[in-house]
């Protein structure tokens, strides 16, 4: 189980340092190299009072992101090199198989955000620009964990079913996509058609009850990010069983 862990682990580390693919399809690159780059010029170029967040953000909307690649591959990627069903014939069950993949796409995941994360704040400190307060680079592992396990059981549930990894980003990458950018211009409209008291009303929840707001909803993503793992575990089962 261990080596199993380690061996995808290293594959992905490996593939997103060298900017080159884990399968056979080309369109798909990790390209850490170029990501953090990415991260470098918006931190050194951002104003010093955003500089921060976007040192925080950016590498983990990467990351989040990423996990979708790293899942396709784990499974897709696995048929496209013909090497899933070696995976098959070993004494591990379908749940572990399942779960081992799952834990290795969100330590990658991890990894290439502090590598990312430890890069950008070294710029700022370079450019004597502000970090991010220390509350939202504790809360950032938090949200990583619980969006990145919801996207490796969303992709692994598509993935066991698709014929490509190009089919299998597709369909979960472009829908989230389109959830942040409708979520980023609806959400403050919405917000602006609230009624003062309400807003206020809403203000005052979050001032007075973070914690336990935080909490819930911690409680609740983590919830689904369960269910949709489980029925991944459950189609990857029913795909061993097929003649």
């Amino acid at each position: 189980m261990t080596a199993l862990f380690k061996k995808d682990l290293w594959e992905w580390l490996l593939a997103w340092g060298l900017g080159r693919g884990g399968s056979g399809d080309r369109s798909v690159r990790y390209n850490g190299a170029f990501l953090a780059l990415i991260v470098l010029i918006l931190v050194l170029s951002a104003p010093p009072l955003a500089a921060g967040w976007l040192a925080l953000s950016y590498p983990l909307l990467f990351s989040v992101f990423s996990v979708s690649a790293t899942m396709a591959d784990a499974f897709v990627g696995e048929k496209e090199r013909g090497t899933l069903e070696t995976l098959l014939l070993c004494p591990l069950s379908d749940e572990a198989l399942v779960l081992i993949k799952w834990l290795a796409a969100l330590t990658f995941a991890f990894l290439q955000a502090l590598i990312m994360f430890l890069l950008a704040a070294l710029a700022l400190l370079l450019t004597h620009k502000p970090l991010p307060p220390l509350q939202a680079c504790l809360l950032a592992p938090l949200v990583l964990i619980v969006l990145g396990g919801f996207l490796a059981g969303l992709e692994a549930w598509i993935a066991i079913g698709a014929e490509s990894m190009r089919q299998a980003l597709t369909a979960v990458n472009l829908p989230f996509a389109l959830i942040i950018v409708v979520g980023s211009v609806g959400l403050p409209a919405l917000w602006s058609r609230l009624t003062p008291k309400t807003r206020d009303a809403l203000l005052l929840l979050v001032q007075t009850h973070p914690l336990r707001l935080a909490g819930g909803i911690a409680l609740l993503l983590v919830l689904v990010d369960a269910l949709v793992l489980y029925l991944a575990i459950l189609r990857f089962r029913r795909l061993r069983l097929q003649p």
